[in-house]
């Protein structure tokens, strides 16, 4: 039975262990400065003079004017639906309004349902520091006619 570890193996394992530790010091500093040039990369990089944040910001924005429209909207169209008469509610027009509001409400649940999927991915184990940066855009959403008449 050893009581101790002879010292060339004592030896060769404080090498070893060196050595991964030196590697790991080596992996973190090429990650860091990866990491580095893919921010300064993002604030550098512009189309139409703005970064990929300003972009994301900008699209935020303009979904939350858009909700804000549609909302004000649908509330004027209750409204005038609810400020008609029972005869006006029995014709043709009504039912031709209530499809075209049909329209408006599921364009806005297309609008709800739309978004941009930002996402930054690894290619496998391989190339494990290979990063893609993917935007899935969906499909455009054509808007109903401005009217029940199709103005």
């Amino acid at each position: 039975m050893k009581r101790r570890i002879n010292n060339e193996d004592y030896h060769a394992i404080q090498a070893n262990i060196e050595q991964i530790e030196s590697v790991q010091i080596n992996i973190k500093e090429l990650i860091d400065g990866i990491n580095e040039r893919i921010s300064t990369m993002l604030q550098e990089s512009t189309i139409g003079g703005c970064t990929l944040g300003e972009l994301i910001d900008q699209e935020k924005k303009e979904t939350e004017s858009l909700h804000e429209k549609l909302e004000h909207i649908a509330g004027e169209n209750e409204d005038y639906l609810l400020e008609r008469s029972d005869t006006w509610h029995e014709s043709e027009n009504c039912d031709l309004y209530n499809e075209w509001l049909e329209e408006w409400l599921d364009t806005q649940i297309d609008l709800d349902n739309r978004e941009v999927i930002y996402s930054v991915d690894g290619n496998g184990l391989e190339n494990i520091f290979e990063l893609e940066i993917e935007a899935l855009i969906p499909d455009q959403i054509e808007l109903p006619d401005q009217s029940p008449e199709g103005n």
